[in-house]
C-alpha cells in the first residue's frame, strides 16, 4: 500500500462519515461524537502512515543487498575495524557490503564525493533501532540517540551516551566501531582492544549470555541532536 493509498483511504473515510450527516440537524452530543470519530479516524490514519513508511524503509535496506550500482558513477570504500590508521582491513566485504555467516549487515558505496550507507541497526532482541536506506534514516527506540553528517553515522544510548555503532569515512576507507545484531542476541561486535591487548581489533560473534565490552569506544558527535547537529567531538 503506497502513500497515495493511504491518503485516499483517508480521505474517502471521513466523507463517508460526513456525507450521509445533515450537520444542522445534528445535537451538541451528535456534533461532539462526529468530530471525535474524524479526529480518531485521522489520527489513526497518520499512525498507519508513520508505521508504513518504518516499515518500507527497512524493506529499502534489505533490497540495497541486492543492488550492484553503476561504477562509473560510484566506487565502494573499504571497511576497517577500529579507528586507528593501521585498522585491519575486512578483506571479505564484497561490492561494498559487509556480511557475516552470509548475513548481510552493511552496505556502503560512495557517490559524487559522498557516503552512502544502507543498514538496519537492531538491539538484542532483534527489534530494529534504526534504519538507514541511502541515507534516509528513521529511528524506532526513543532509549537511544542519532547523529550524523555527510561521512559519519553514530548511535549512542541516552542518558550515558555510550557508542553503540558508528562508522566515518577517511581517506576513502570506511572505519566501523560497535555492535550489529541480525536476530535474538545473534550478531557481532566490532571491537577495539583496550589499553592491555591495544591493537587488538576485530569480530567478536555473539551468542546468548556474550559479554560486551565497549566502553573504550570514543563518541564521534556532540548530544544532543537538535543541539549539535552534524558537530563532532574536537579531533573526530
Amino acid at each position: 500500500m503506497g502513500t497515495v493509498s493511504i491518503l485516499c483511504g483517508l480521505c474517502a473515510g471521513i466523507l463517508g462519515i460526513i456525507t450521509p450527516i445533515k450537520w444542522k440537524e445534528l445535537k451538541l452530543m451528535g456534533k461532539t461524537s462526529l468530530i471525535f470519530t474524524v479526529i480518531s479516524l485521522g489520527v489513526g490514519s497518520a499512525y498507519t502512515y508513520s508505521q508504513y513508511q518504518k516499515s518500507n524503509l527497512i524493506e529499502k535496506v534489505n533490497a540495497s543487498f541486492g543492488n550492484i550500482y553503476d561504477n562509473k558513477n560510484s566506487r565502494y570504500p573499504r571497511i576497517a575495524i577500529g579507528f586507528v590508521n593501521d585498522a585491519p582491513i575486512l578483506e571479505y566485504v564484497k561490492s561494498g557490503t559487509f556480511e557475516v555467516n552470509h548475513v548481510p549487515l552493511l552496505k556502503l558505496y560512495l557517490k559524487d564525493n559522498k557516503l552512502f550507507v544502507n543498514i538496519v541497526i537492531k538491539d538484542s532482541l532483534g527489534n530494529p533501532i534504526l534504519a538507514i536506506a541511502d541515507n534516509e534514516w528513521t529511528k524506532y527506540q526513543d532509549a537511544y540517540e542519532f547523529n550524523n553528517d555527510e561521512n559519519a553515522i553514530e548511535l549512542v544510548t541516552k542518558g550515558d551516551r555510550k557508542v553503540f555503532f558508528h562508522l566515518k569515512l577517511s581517506n576513502g576507507i570506511a572505519y566501523i566501531e560497535g555492535t550489529l545484531y541480525t536476530g535474538l542476541y545473534k550478531g557481532v561486535n566490532l571491537f577495539v582492544g583496550k589499553e592491555i591487548d591495544e591493537g587488538w581489533n576485530g569480530i567478536q560473534i555473539l551468542g546468548k549470555g556474550t559479554v560486551i565490552d565497549n566502553d573504550n569506544l570514543k563518541r564521534l558527535f556532540k548530544y544532543p541532536r537538535e543541539r549539535y547537529l552534524g558537530i563532532r567531538e574536537e579531533n573526530l
